[in-house]
């Protein structure tokens, strides 16, 4: 129900298993991916940190949760971390 009122869809999607949607940002024109696994674990794959949390919070808000357990990675942005220290320090 979460997904047909809040994305803008061709047709109502009634999932009962595990299933992945991807979907283009109108906010960055990039792709985001949506894993949701049998136990219902939520995967959220974007490069928009904005946009994840946006979607985390919408979610919990929805299914009435106020203990969520969320992890996040970065690894595209942090793989290039160390060069740009050396930069800052020294420049």
């Amino acid at each position: 129900m979460w997904l047909n009122q809040n994305f803008l869809l061709a047709k109502e999607l009634d999932f009962k298993t595990a299933f992945t949607l991807s979907f283009m940002s109108l906010r960055n024109c990039e792709e985001m991916t949506m894993d949701v696994d049998g136990t219902g674990e939520i995967k959220i794959q974007t490069i928009d940190m904005d946009l994840a949390g946006d979607l985390v919070q919408s979610i919990s808000s929805f299914l009435n949760v106020s203990d969520l357990e969320v992890s996040a990675s970065s690894s595209k942005y942090l793989d290039g971390l160390p060069l740009l220290l050396n930069f800052v320090v020294f420049t």
